[in-house]
């Protein structure tokens, strides 16, 4: 698949020399955040890259190919553009027969990191079991390629919109660690709590890559998954903001919003409903995680 791969001249120059990378994706730019906030998260990610001495690899689809190491003025006109797609592991063949442009879930980052040799990656919350499973079937198919693909995957837990308990569960029975940063507790994307206690805490960067290193030692297929929660500072209490989830979720149900639309629509409604607190939450959740993963990546 490599070879399919648009990777960029010093990204690639950097794998393949052993210098540090960080691969990034882009939904959270194309349909998480607006223009004007996904501007200043690639400005940040940049330049927190910058001081780590880390080249980040922001991953994307143009026209079919996937891209790997997009620069900021590449990422600005694809935010800017129409008819953007959520690329995932599941439809990124369809979006290569179609010349779709996009950007990549956590599914589609993975496979795409794994393919062009980069062992960090980098997110804002992972996906999981959707609230009414039973009835729905909603799954997301991040669990599926994280139990393997071989990476480890920053991201501030499972978003709080999914069902967080059996989505936690559903990470125990595919065999995929969790270990918190400097947390006993599972983080909820805008909340560092949910209730669901963590069986590892590493205390810094150093710890977490010899668990990784120890995790690929017996031959595990699985991501490693490092919960690292939100500043304490721009979180909203789990208490809070579950409460509001409950009921957007009603409102997406009643207006039969289903699939791979369902997640932006309950972040749209969330952030009106909080006023826009959970859109800075988020920026500042995606910015925390960028600033672990570039220090993983030099101890790499």
């Amino acid at each position: 698949m490599n070879t399919i791969l648009k990777i960029n001249p010093l990204v690639r120059k950097n794998i393949e020399t052993g210098c540090p990378v960080l691969s990034i994706e882009t939904a959270i730019l194309t349909h998480g955040m607006p223009f004007e906030f996904g501007k200043q998260f690639v400005r940040d990610s940049f330049q927190i890259c910058k001081e780590n001495a880390v080249t980040p690899a922001f991953l994307s689809v143009v026209d079919g190919v996937p891209c790997v190491g997009s620069q900021e003025k590449e990422l600005l006109f694809l935010m800017e553009g129409g008819g953007l797609k959520k690329i995932s592991h599941r439809n990124i063949g369809i979006a290569a027969a179609m010349k779709w442009s996009g950007g990549t879930t956590v599914s589609a980052g993975l496979v795409i990191s794994k393919h062009a040799g980069i062992s960090v990656f980098c997110t804002g919350g992972i996906g999981g079991v959707h609230r009414g499973f039973s009835k729905s079937l909603d799954l997301s198919q991040d669990l599926l390629v994280l139990s393997k693909t071989p990476a480890i995957i920053v991201t501030a837990g499972a978003k709080a919109v999914l069902d967080l308990k059996k989505t936690f569960e559903a990470l125990e029975f595919l065999g995929i660690p969790v270990v918190g940063y400097r947390t006993e507790e599972f983080p909820s994307f805008w909340s560092r709590s949910s209730g669901l206690p963590l069986e590892a805490v590493a205390s810094s960067p150093e710890d977490i890559v010899s668990i990784w290193k120890h995790h690929c030692r017996f031959g595990s297929g699985a991501a490693l998954v490092v919960a690292n929660p939100v500043p304490k500072k721009d979180q909203i209490p789990f208490s809070e903001i579950n409460g509001i989830v409950s009921s957007a979720v009603s409102e997406a149900s009643s207006l039969g919003v289903v699939g791979p639309e369902l997640t932006p629509f309950l972040l749209k409604v969330l952030n009106e409903k909080t006023d826009g607190r959970c859109l800075k939450t988020n920026v500042s959740l995606a910015v925390n995680n960028i600033r672990l993963g570039a220090a993983l990546s030099r101890l790499i």
